[in-house]
This record gives C-alpha cells, sequence and structure tokens, in this order.
C-alpha cells in the first residue's frame, strides 16, 4: 500500500511540475504574413522589442529594415509610438495577441514592394551557374577542340552574366547568403572550365 501511496504521489507531482512548465513559459511567436506567404518567427524572450524583430525580419526574410512596413491589428507601426525600443507586445495589444499554450503569438502584416528581397535576381544569376556546370559536364571527352572551345566560352559568358549580377544586386539576409554561396560556385565552375582547357590544350 505504502509503495502504491507513493506512485500516486509521484505521479501526482509530476504533472503538476508539467503544468507549471506549461503556464511558466513566456516565449513570443510572431506570424507574419509577406507576399501571400506566412513565416513564422519564435523568439525566447517576452521583452521583444519592435527593432529586434525588424533586424529578425531583415536577416530570415532578407526585407530591408527601411522598406519594412509593419501592421498589426489594422494599425501600422510608424512614429514615436512604434519606435525601435517599443516592445512588441505592447505595440500589438490585446487586439493584436493570442495566448497559446503559455506562448504570446503575434499576428502581423508585411508590406514592402515588389520584389525587394532579390530573390528573383538570385534565382536568376543561379540557373545561368547551373546551366553553365550543365554545359560543362556535357563536354564529351574526345570532343573537337573547335567544339569544346565553343561551347568554354559560352560556359564563361553565362558565369560572367551571373557574377555581375550579383555584384549589382542589393541583398541582405539570407538572400545576401545565397549570393555568397553562389560566388563560391562560380569560382568552382570557372576553375572547372580552366582545367578543360588544358584537357584540350585551348588557350
Amino acid at each position: 500500500r505504502s509503495c502504491s501511496h507513493g506512485s500516486r504521489v509521484h505521479k501526482r507531482r509530476l504533472a503538476l511540475s508539467r503544468c507549471d512548465t506549461i503556464l511558466g513559459m513566456s516565449g513570443i511567436k510572431v506570424s507574419i504574413h509577406h507576399n501571400k506567404e506566412k513565416h513564422e518567427l519564435d523568439f525566447e524572450s517576452p521583452d521583444l522589442t519592435i527593432g529586434e524583430l525588424r533586424e529578425a525580419i531583415e536577416r530570415q526574410l532578407s526585407v530591408a529594415q527601411d522598406v519594412q512596413q509593419l501592421i498589426c491589428a489594422g494599425r501600422k507601426w510608424v512614429g514615436l509610438a512604434f519606435g525601435n525600443d517599443v516592445k512588441v507586445l505592447d505595440a500589438a495589444g490585446p487586439r493584436g495577441t493570442k495566448d497559446v499554450m503559455g506562448v504570446k503569438v503575434v499576428t502581423l502584416m508585411l508590406m514592402a514592394p515588389a520584389g525587394v528581397d532579390g530573390s528573383e535576381d538570385v534565382n536568376k544569376c543561379e540557373g545561368q551557374v547551373n546551366e553553365a556546370s550543365q554545359r560543362l559536364s556535357a563536354i564529351a571527352a574526345d570532343a573537337q577542340p573547335d567544339d569544346a572551345r565553343k561551347e568554354l566560352r559560352v560556359i564563361s559568358d553565362l558565369l560572367c552574366r551571373a557574377s555581375e549580377g550579383l555584384d549589382c544586386a542589393k541583398l541582405v539576409g539570407a538572400q545576401k547568403d545565397r549570393r555568397r554561396a553562389l560566388l563560391r560556385r562560380i569560382e568552382e565552375v570557372d576553375q572547372e572550365v580552366e582545367n578543360t582547357k588544358k584537357r584540350f590544350v585551348i588557350a
């Protein structure tokens, strides 16, 4: 009996502990609607400020802070009342905040100029790099030197256009990281082009 009683007490304490843990959760989830897509950002601190949120949006959604327009519960977050030091929960207020399992959820709409994240430009450059890589792989080992030379010129032109396009693009956050990775790929493919030239004895 004593063992059974002890087991029930232990289970009751565990249940209370789990309940306290749930009630004690204090993070923030910000649900952002942008370009017909929904993005959810999680933050540990309930003291998250608008400035910190804008930094996270720039980093993860690649929308620069100076073009972000945030709207919550029908109100635009502009002016001194919505400065970078203002807490997100205070700015959202009861109308813009829901409590889900101990986590405060703030729903926002992010307005920004079309194509501001630069993803279309990066996608175009990525396509050029992919085409260059595929063309290079397709050059047969027994190809005629003149044919190989012509194809390598096309490949070099694709890489050059991709590199110039990436250099001209104004990017932040995740798209900036994509550009960095693509520039590394361009260098790698360009090195393969040089190796192929040596194979066919092309100056």
